[in-house]
């Protein structure tokens, strides 16, 4: 069985293998991490509100639309989750990493337009008074 783990690195043995990262490696690895937290923070904080304001919860019609939206959103985070750690991670383990990020690169590209092509049909609502007296209500009522 192949462990996940890296090989052990024995510094006296000029043989062993002892994998060493550049200053620019590292900087890539963590503003790729923190580009990842920024993209997740406001993606799950601003889709399901952005959902959610597209029904008229005034009707029973809407309810059970806003209802089935949240359905099929929390369907697809799980199936997409499903997919990035057993077939993408699958393909980047049996082609290379590239593929991976070539897969999830292309997926988010797909994404964008699709999400903009239907913006013509959003229903909007121009926000009225300060967001921070708003803040500030929803903090007194707790």
């Amino acid at each position: 069985m192949i462990s996940l783990k890296p090989p052990a690195c024995v510094i006296m043995n000029k043989y062993s293998p002892c994998p060493k990262f550049s200053r620019g490696d590292a900087i890539m690895l963590f503003a790729g991490l923190y580009l990842v937290a920024l993209g997740v923070g406001g993606i799950k904080g601003s889709l399901p509100p952005h959902g959610a304001g597209q029904f008229d919860e005034a009707t029973s019609q809407g309810r059970k639309q806003r209802s089935a939206f949240f359905n099929y959103f929390v369907f697809c985070l799980s199936y997409g989750a499903l997919i990035a750690v057993t077939i993408v991670v699958w393909i980047e383990d049996n082609k290379g990493g590239q593929w991976g990020f070539a897969i999830s690169t292309g997926t988010i590209l797909i994404s964008i337009p699709v999400f903009l092509i239907g913006s013509s049909t959003y229903r909007t609502k121009i926000p009225k008074g300060s967001p921070i007296t708003t803040v500030f209500k929803y903090m007194q009522l707790e």
